[in-house]
C-alpha cells in the first residue's frame, strides 16, 4: 500500500472512530432513558410547582427542542457531614470533565422517590437498604441552553440522601457517567467553588449557580450544615434570570 492510501486508510479510521465516539457518548449519557414525559409546568402562588403530563418524547428530542420534562438532583452525604461530588468523565456530551452531583430523569409516571432511588442504583451501584435516609428537601425549575446546543427546561426534585460514614460508608460502583468520585464537607467544597476562576470546573456559570447555589443551600438547610455565613455568596451565584422570576426571589420551593 502507498503512503498515500495509508493516511487516508489512517484519515478514515480517524473519521468512523470519532463518529462512533460521538453516537456512544450520546447513549451512554442517556442510558436506560429513552422515551420521557413533555410536561406543562404551572408555577403556585405560594411558590413551588405543579405540572401535567402531556404525552411521551424521546429524550433527543426534548433536549433538541427545549421540552420542559422531570427528573430528579441527589446530594449524598455521611453521617460525618461529608458530601459526595463526582466528576463527569470527558466522553460526556453534557459538561464533561466537571464535578457535579448525581441527577437522572424520571421515567413515565414514575415517581419522584423511585426515581431518586433507580439514579443511586444506576449511578452509584447503591440499593436502598444501603441508604439511611431518603428526603425530598425542594424543587426548582432548571432552564439553560448549553454550550452544545442542547436545551434543558426540567423541573427537578432536590433530594437529600445519607448513608453510613467513614469506612462503613457503601462502596461506589460508578457507571459509566462517573469518572470518579470525592467525599468533602460542604463548607470546604465552597470554599473551592469561592476559590475557581474556571466556571467550566463545574460544567459552566449557570450550571453551578443551580447545582452549587440553589440546590447546595437547599439541602445544606435540610441537613443544618454551617454555612450562614457562606448563604449571601452562594446566592449571588444562583441564577435569578429564571422567567418564572417573581419578587426577585428564585421560586425554589423547600419542604422543610
Amino acid at each position: 500500500m502507498s503512503l498515500k492510501r495509508k493516511r487516508i486508510a489512517f484519515m478514515l479510521i480517524v473519521l468512523l472512530t470519532l463518529v462512533i465516539g460521538a453516537i456512544l457518548s450520546d447513549m451512554m449519557e442517556e442510558e436506560g432513558v429513552s422515551m420521557i414525559e413533555e410536561i406543562i409546568i404551572n408555577p403556585k402562588r405560594a411558590g413551588g410547582f405543579e405540572y401535567e403530563v402531556l404525552g411521551l418524547q424521546a429524550l433527543k428530542d426534548v433536549h433538541a427542542n427545549g421540552l420542559n420534562h422531570r427528573g430528579v438532583w441527589i446530594y449524598v452525604t455521611d453521617q460525618n457531614g461529608y458530601m459526595l461530588v463526582v466528576w463527569r468523565p470527558p466522553h460526556m456530551r453534557t459538561c464533561a470533565a466537571a464535578w457535579c452531583i448525581v441527577g437522572e430523569h424520571s421515567l413515565p409516571r414514575e415517581s419522584w422517590t423511585d426515581t431518586a432511588k433507580r439514579g443511586m442504583r444506576e449511578e452509584l451501584g447503591w440499593s436502598r437498604d444501603q441508604v439511611l435516609s431518603l428526603s425530598a428537601v425542594g424543587t426548582l425549575y432548571f432552564n439553560h441552553t448549553y454550550a452544545n446546543g442542547k436545551k434543558d427546561r426540567q423541573l427537578c426534585t432536590i433530594f437529600h440522601v445519607v448513608v453510613k460514614g467513614g469506612k462503613h460508608r457503601p462502596p461506589i460502583r460508578p457507571n459509566n457517567e462517573i469518572g470518579k468520585s470525592r467525599w468533602i464537607r460542604p463548607r470546604e467544597l465552597v470554599k473551592e467553588i469561592i476559590n475557581s476562576t474556571d466556571d467550566s470546573t463545574y460544567c459552566d456559570t449557570y450550571t453551578k449557580g443551580m447545582v452549587f447555589g440553589h440546590g447546595l443551600i437547599a439541602v445544606c438547610k435540610h441537613m443544618k450544615c454551617d454555612l450562614s455565613d457562606r448563604i449571601p455568596y452562594l446566592t449571588n451565584i444562583a441564577p435569578h434570570n429564571n422567567p418564572w422570576q417573581r419578587n426577585n426571589n428564585y421560586l425554589l420551593r423547600t419542604t422543610i
